[in-house]
């Protein structure tokens, strides 16, 4: 089990608010510094159970990573795909309950990003989901990753090998692009795009492991004020820039900027000693809604879209991030909650029983 860090909630609330920003307010580019945050410190928090529980018990579950990742998404998931059928069912609206079946299936084969990058039919009020299909199809494959990556190497090494996969994953990305604009895929929503961003978040957590020392060091280079003071000018003309989303300059040069802007809440948020700036990230009002972050996500563009049908778009926009913050908290309370009950019941006690079995081995 890890320990809960208040201020990396912080950081989820800055996510979710950059993602409210856009769907809210139309500032598109906005919500593409928001998924980008997501995915680093998605990275930073999954490496870092993953490479625990390596350094716990000798090996990986990978079942149990599944279980704890399917009670973590799933349940909320089905709850928001349950209220949009129920919505369908009603008169006067534009969705209907096949196009709901529709989005069910893509959703939970987290597939929803190939739809979009290919061009077929879609339903715009789950085509946000998205994003959750990118990350899942990242780790179906990057526990194995960390597991060969953890046996192999010494703590050095481990770095050094995170790093050249982070490496790899930038020049993915930059063949994505090349090869989607010649050929029309929407790269934005590809999973080769997003790579580089969840590796960067697992190298922060690695290092934080394996090489404290030097992140100490990179922490006091990144976190320096006139750099932090930069990094926001850049990251505010990025969010206020209409050409952000769909521009390949901005998936050159603009991802490897944001990330490393990223990496700056997760270190300050992680800091013994975190700059004057960063007791913002502890605010409750972040705070609370960086827990309620993912049902937020699931929720307030389909109802800004569903309101837009009832009234005007300004109106809307309002209307729908206030409903999208109602039915986060019920979602909290009723559903994710539980399931993370249960899901803290899937992590600890098998872990300290294979921690317990590997420790009697050995004497």
């Amino acid at each position: 089990m890890t320990t809960r860090v208040a201020a990396l909630d912080g950081v989820r609330g800055v996510a979710i608010l950059l993602v409210l920003v856009a769907h809210g307010l139309g500032v598109v580019s906005a919500g593409v510094l928001g998924v980008l945050l997501f995915f680093v410190l998605s990275g930073f928090l999954i490496t870092g159970i993953l490479a625990a529980e390596v350094e716990l018990t000798g090996g990986l579950s990978f079942r149990r990573f599944y279980a704890r990742r399917a009670l973590r998404l799933v349940p909320a998931l089905v709850g928001f795909l349950v209220a949009l059928l129920a919505v369908s069912l009603l008169p006067g609206t534009r969705i209907s309950p096949a196009e709901v079946f529709r989005a069910a299936v893509e959703s939970l084969t987290y597939t929803t990003n190939l739809t979009v990058g290919l061009g077929l039919d879609l339903v715009p009020e789950a085509e946000h989901l998205w994003t959750l299909a990118v990350e899942e199809q990242f780790y179906l494959v990057w526990p194995l990753a960390v597991l060969v990556v953890l046996r192999r190497n010494t703590t050095d090494g481990t770095v050094r090998a995170v790093a050249w996969i982070l490496g790899g994953a930038v020049v993915v990305r930059l063949l994505t692009l090349v090869l989607s604009v010649q050929a029309g895929w929407y790269f934005y929503v590809l999973p080769t795009t997003w790579g580089d961003p969840l590796v960067a978040g697992s190298l922060l957590a690695v290092t934080l492991r394996a090489r404290p020392d030097l992140l100490d060091r990179t922490r006091a280079v990144l976190l320096r004020g006139s750099v932090c003071a930069l990094m926001a000018i850049v990251m505010l003309g990025m969010a206020l820039w209409p050409g952000t989303y769909w521009s390949p300059a901005f998936y050159v040069a603009g991802v490897p900027l944001a990330t490393v802007a990223a990496l700056q809440l997760v270190l300050a948020a992680t800091s013994g000693s975190p700059p004057r700036w960063a007791g913002v990230l502890s605010h409750p009002w972040l705070r609370y809604l960086g827990t309620r972050s993912y049902a937020l996500y699931l929720y307030n563009s389909a109802a800004i879209l569903v309101l837009r049908d009832l009234m005007p778009a300004r109106a809307a926009a309002v209307v729908g991030v206030a409903a999208a913050l109602v039915l986060a908290e019920l979602s909290w309370r009723l559903v994710e909650r539980p399931a993370l009950r249960a899901k803290r019941h899937v992590e600890a006690r098998p872990l300290m029983l294979e921690a317990s079995s590997r420790e009697a081995r050995r004497t």
